[in-house]
């Protein structure tokens, strides 16, 4: 534990006084106690600091071994059934909830049910839950139980090349909903619309595929939520519950790396279209297009192309860094492999994105459920006393969010400093090759950092 927090204390230490800049991402004006390039350099000072108390704590001349830092028991099969059970059940509720109040209340999105339980609780709290408590989604998953009630068994094979791609597209169909389709996302028919579909086609999935393998490769949802849930700290082997900082594996082929760097990609975008810099780019690229073709695209438009051609731009910077760590150090692994083995270091940086740019919108319109849980499809009920509740914005201030923010962006670059350098402990063995191969990973760590910082400091647009 000493060597985990000698790793991630010193991070803290540019906080300084300085003059002030505006920022985003807070719903209202703040101002920043640091300049951006001080957020910028210290965030990068950060990165290299721990790199380097990486390197000197965890040297070894044989791959780390993890050990856990806390082992408790397990509790006993009952105890954790009663649990799951009533686990399933709210969510098999929910479930059904959602698509009746997309379906018969208010179409109004901020008075109905579904957006906010869709959008927010449940995609966005689902995958923090994830990265906290691990993969209990296949425990709670209501499409999951019902494939495995039927237990569909297959019918066909599962074209191996297939792989995560089906799982990918409707990542990116569900992205381009949230960012670039005019709202079409947020509307209540619309959500349950989807949901009903995205069941037939589990349920056809499972049925020709088998559930087992549908829900391993092609369902997005059990995809994205297992691929976070592996930077959990909190493991459970021989039932004995573990606290374990250990991301082992390996990412099994490129659909998988894909998928990875559009969940890191797709979130930069989000927060790098609302910055001005994005404003002027847009207009560069209308008013281009209109020089050429005479006519202009639709805002959406631009945006779905933006968003597509995003992951590439990361995917380019580290494939760049996995060239480099071979021609730094001689391995026989091929370029390919060397990225497969190193994708999932880019998960705590993903889902650090993911929680900096979206968790202030998690606890406060997140809030909407507490009342629209109460009467669910508009018909003046009050189920849980709660119909009354008022959205409290103050429950974080404008410095809270950013120092979180900021903090979150750090501590998931230094996690995968630290992934990166443990798996590279089992690729070179040797410490000197291993500390030297990860010089280009620490270059692509800082780049991805001052990113992330610099979108975050950015101010908000009226445009996007």
């Amino acid at each position: 534990m000493s060597k985990i927090l000698t790793v991630i204390v010193p991070p803290i230490v540019f906080f300084v006084f300085a003059r002030p800049v505006s920022a985003h991402a807070f719903g209202q004006n703040y101002t920043l106690p640091l300049p951006v390039w001080l957020y910028l350099w210290g965030g990068s000072v950060a990165i290299i600091v721990s790199f380097f108390l990486i390197a000197f704590f965890f040297r070894n001349s044989k791959p780390t071994k993890h050990k856990s830092l806390l082992t408790l028991k397990a509790p006993n099969t009952e105890i954790v059934l009663f649990f799951v059970i009533i686990a399933r059940t709210i969510f098999i509720v929910l479930f059904a909830t959602v698509i009746i109040a997309g379906l018969i209340a208010s179409q109004s999105p901020t008075e109905n049910f579904a957006p906010v339980a869709f959008w927010i609780i449940f995609y966005l709290g689902i995958t923090y839950l994830s990265a906290i408590f691990g993969g209990f989604w296949e425990k709670v998953n209501p499409l999951y139980l019902l494939t495995s009630l039927f237990n569909f068994k297959k019918k066909l094979n599962y074209p191996p090349k297939l792989a995560y791609f089906p799982a990918l597209v409707f990542y990116l169909f569900l992205i381009w909903l949230e960012l670039a389709s005019n709202g079409l996302g947020i509307k209540p028919k619309f959500i349950s619309d989807l949901l009903i579909i995205y069941s037939l086609v589990t349920l056809f999935g499972s049925y020709i595929f088998g559930y087992k393998t549908w829900f391993k490769y092609a369902d997005f949802f059990s995809v994205f939520f297992s691929t976070i849930a592996k930077i959990s700290p909190i493991k459970i082997q021989n039932k004995k519950i573990l606290l374990n900082f250990d991301l082992s594996g390996e990412a099994k082929n490129l659909s998988l790396l894909f998928f990875i760097m559009f969940a890191l990609a797709s979130t930069a975008f989000d927060g790098f279209r609302q910055t001005k810099t994005w404003i002027t780019f847009f207009d560069w690229i209308d008013s281009s297009i209109y020089l050429i073709f005479k006519s202009s695209l639709q805002s959406s438009a631009i945006e779905t192309l933006a968003l597509l051609f995003s992951p590439f731009v990361f995917l380019y910077l580290y494939m760049l860094s996995i060239v480099a760590m071979k021609q730094v150090v001689k391995t026989q692994f091929s370029v390919v492999s060397l990225a497969l083995k190193f994708a999932f270091t880019l998960i705590p940086i993903a889902t650090a994105y993911n929680v900096a740019h979206y968790f202030s919108l998690l606890f406060i319109q997140g809030q909407s459920a507490i009342f629209q849980i109460s009467d669910p499809f508009n018909l003046g009920w009050n189920l849980f006393g709660t119909a009354n509740y008022k959205i409290n914005v103050a429950l974080l201030s404008a410095s809270s969010i950013w120092n979180v923010e900021v903090a979150t962006i750090i501590l998931g670059h230094i996690a995968a400093v630290y992934f990166a350098h443990i798996k590279a402990q089992e690729v070179y063995v040797q410490n000197k090759k291993t500390i030297v191969s990860q010089i280009p990973m620490l270059i692509l760590m800082i780049i991805y950092t001052m990113t992330g910082l610099w979108i975050l400091s950015q101010p908000l647009t009226l445009k996007g």
